[in-house]
């Protein structure tokens, strides 16, 4: 399923170029398309699935042909998880390589400051590895969005708090990247939810003992963590040995990720579990169980981009438990949530 729907950003990608149809001289050459990646640095776990996804829709949109009876080649660079290299590839790609077209990197932090020398050039970039909106709204013409906000990725779990009695909430989130905390303060205050305890941490924090102390003596109720995998892992664990314990909790988009549930095994049970879903029909069914495993591509989920979560109670406490979901519209996504 992803790899069909990073085929349909290709294709839309030069539909709007308008490379239209190729000479026979330059029939069977490839189509260029740059990228950087965060390969390497604090970003590496989601960069290399970015860079897997964009290897596989190159296998797969090849395999089928190519685009306007061309291949297309990926030349992918390793930004080693820094804004200032990932600046210096794409003005390279463009200017130097020549590239056809461009693709996004990983993280709304490279993403935005990337744009800016795509927007230079007047180079469309489609951006499948940024969400913050912040992004889209300086007048830039030349950048197209793909996932839901992520001002809008905690809605699902809080939700579920509020319509489960739920009183109070704590919110922990990353400055790196502050609009998923940002929009779980939102959404708190918009559901009724109290706040007791707000903290945020900078880029190489590995030791969260003394914010998650303040979560304890602050007793939330709920507990949404904004933050990727290798942060959401360290302060999942560490609130196991400093016995923190809530009668919800999820980590976006961290949780998401398998790394997240290969490292931490069962005690990732009873957790929020954020999930980009896409297809292209009306659903038939929610697109997980209990147990937090995709069905999407089983053909039991076939909606258009959606944001779904799903969360269970922890264990020792009688919090809410989801027993399957419906969906409703949020920001032109669809957000799945329990019955």
């Amino acid at each position: 399923m992803r790899a069909h729907r990073r085929h349909g950003l290709i294709v839309a990608l030069f539909g709007v170029l308008a490379i239209g149809a190729p000479s026979p001289s330059v029939a069977q050459q490839p189509i260029k398309i740059g990228a950087s990646i965060s390969i390497t640095g604090r970003d590496a776990v989601q960069g290399g699935y970015v860079r897997e996804g964009y290897l596989l829709c190159q296998k797969h949109v090849n395999e089928k042909g190519g685009v306007l009876g061309r291949p297309i080649q990926l030349v992918i660079h390793d930004d080693g998880s820094e804004g200032k290299a990932a600046i210096r590839i794409y003005e390279k790609l463009i200017t130097e390589d020549k590239v056809d077209a461009v693709m996004g990197p990983y993280s709304s932090p490279i993403t935005d400051v990337v744009a800016d020398v795509t927007e230079k050039h007047r180079k469309l970039m489609v951006a499948p590895g940024a969400g913050t909106t912040a992004i889209w709204e300086k007048g830039r013409r030349y950048l197209v969005m793909v996932l839901s906000p992520l001002e809008a990725s905690t809605e699902g779990t809080i939700d579920l708090a509020a319509r489960n009695g739920l009183k109070t909430i704590g919110v922990i989130g990353t400055l790196a990247r502050p609009a998923i905390a940002k929009g779980a303060l939102e959404v708190a205050k918009k559901k009724g939810l109290e706040l007791v305890v707000h903290e945020m941490f900078p880029i190489g924090t590995t030791d969260f003992s003394a914010i998650l102390n303040r979560v304890k003596a602050a007793k939330p109720d709920a507990l949404v963590v904004g933050a990727p995998p290798a942060d959401a892992i360290a302060i999942t664990r560490q609130m196991r040995e400093l016995d923190v314990n809530v009668k919800m909790y999820g980590a976006t988009p961290g949780a998401a990720y398998p790394d997240y549930q290969k490292a931490l095994g069962k005690t990732v049970e009873f957790h929020a579990l954020p999930q980009q879903v896409h297809g292209r029909q009306a659903a038939r069914a929610p697109p997980a169980g209990l147990d937090g495993s995709d069905r999407y591509d089983q053909g039991a989920w076939t909606g258009p981009t959606t944001q779904w979560e799903s969360a269970d109670r922890l264990p020792g406490n009688p919090g809410p438990r989801i027993v399957r979901g419906t969906g409703k519209a949020i920001d032109g996504a669809t957000q799945w949530q329990a019955q």
